[in-house]
This record gives C-alpha cells, sequence and structure tokens, in this order.
C-alpha cells in the first residue's frame, strides 16, 4: 500500500518532468545550410533610361551564386513554425563571353549578409516530413567584387567595384518547399528547393532600377534541442 501511494505522489513529477523534456526536445533546431543558386536580376528603367535597360539585357546574363550560413527553426505545434537564418550570400550576373572585346569573363559578384523570417507549414507529418515556407528577407550590403580576365591572355584579377549608388539594405521574399528527414533522435537531414525575389531595388538610382532574384536546392544538417 505505501509503495502505491509513494509511486501516486512520483507519477505526476515523472510525467511532468518527461512532458517538459519532450516540449524544449521539440521546440528549437538548430542548423547550417548551403545552397547553389541560379542569380540574376531585373532591369526596370523610365523612358529616358530604357536605352541602358536595354544595354545591360543585351550584356548580361545569370551567373551561379551561393548562399550559406546558420539557421533556427522554432516550433509552435507539430505542423507550424517559423525559422530564421543568418546566412552569407552571393548574388549578380555576369556579361556575355566575348562580348566586350578586352574582356574574357567579366562578373559581378555582390556580397550581402541575409536575415531571413519565415513561416513553415508541415504538408505531412509523418517520419519524413514534407513542408513549404513563405516570408520575408532583410539583405544587408557588404561589397560589391568584379572578377575578371582579359581576351587572349591568362591574366585575371579580382577588383573593388564601384557600390556608391548600391542601396545598404534591400528586402526580398522568398517561397519554398522541402523535406525533413531523420538521421537519429537529434539529428535530421533538411532538403529545399526555394525562390527568392527583392522587391526594393538594389540601387538607389531612380531612373534604373535593378531586382535581385534566385532560386536553387538547399541542404542543411539539423540539431533538436
Amino acid at each position: 500500500m505505501k509503495n502505491c501511494i509513494l509511486l501516486l505522489f512520483l507519477l505526476p513529477l515523472i510525467l511532468f518532468g518527461q512532458n517538459e523534456d519532450s516540449i524544449k526536445f521539440k521546440k528549437i533546431d538548430v542548423g547550417i545550410s548551403y545552397s547553389p543558386e541560379y542569380s540574376y536580376r531585373m532591369v526596370s528603367s523610365n523612358t529616358e533610361s530604357q536605352f541602358l535597360k536595354n544595354s545591360y539585357d543585351s550584356l548580361e546574363i545569370p551567373k551561379l551564386g551561393y548562399t550559406l550560413g546558420f539557421n533556427g527553426i522554432y516550433s509552435v505545434n507539430n505542423k507550424l513554425a517559423f525559422t530564421v537564418g543568418l546566412l552569407f550570400s552571393d548574388k549578380g550576373e555576369k556579361f556575355k563571353t566575348n562580348i566586350l572585346d578586352a574582356f574574357l569573363n567579366y562578373k559581378n559578384h555582390y556580397y550581402y549578409l541575409d536575415v531571413p523570417l519565415k513561416l513553415k507549414y508541415t504538408i505531412i507529418d509523418s517520419k519524413i516530413k514534407f513542408y513549404g515556407t513563405l516570408g520575408v528577407s532583410s539583405n544587408l550590403f557588404l561589397q560589391h567584387r568584379i572578377a575578371y580576365s582579359l581576351s587572349g591572355s591568362s591574366f585575371s584579377d579580382n577588383i573593388r567595384g564601384n557600390s556608391t549608388d548600391i542601396a545598404k539594405v534591400n528586402l526580398a521574399f522568398n517561397v519554398g518547399a522541402g523535406l525533413d528527414c531523420p538521421l537519429s533522435s537529434r539529428w535530421f537531414f533538411k532538403a529545399e528547393v526555394g525562390y527568392k525575389q527583392s522587391f526594393t531595388s538594389m540601387t538607389t538610382n531612380s531612373n534604373l532600377k535593378r531586382y535581385l532574384y534566385s532560386f536553387g536546392p538547399t541542404v542543411g544538417l539539423y540539431y533538436k534541442f
């Protein structure tokens, strides 16, 4: 009888402790991610600058960029979660090969610190979880770098680009879909496909606006706390 009374006394404490551990275990995930991306821009202009837009469109093509960094996930319940990141990204475009007589290659690299905030919704909640995401990102400009090589020569170089007309911050929306695959009780692998596009111009020039966009796969390794 005494053992039964003791068990009844301890059972709520045991269950409460297990519930706290379970909640803590499910609430927060942290991880790292990497994404190779198809990177380009859209250009808009007023009537006076239309010839510049046409010139850029005839010269420039997409380049391969990337995004990498740290991410955190806060789960509200089994379906709904919020994600936040601190990511380094290389965006930009390049000139068509041999389009300029002096240059063999000419690439614009725009380096940003991206801080995305996304809503994550689990569509299929099984061992492998399938989900969709939607969110916005604040992109802080770091540096403009130009990488080039000269025609008929092995010479190549990198120079700091002119960033006087590049906005210090631009805002973007992002949308994606992916899956979470468990590796153990604590670790899981994330694979996602996403699209990002700025809705504020990366340039301060009011006559000629550039809107960066990119898309590609993202892979990540995450740990459950």
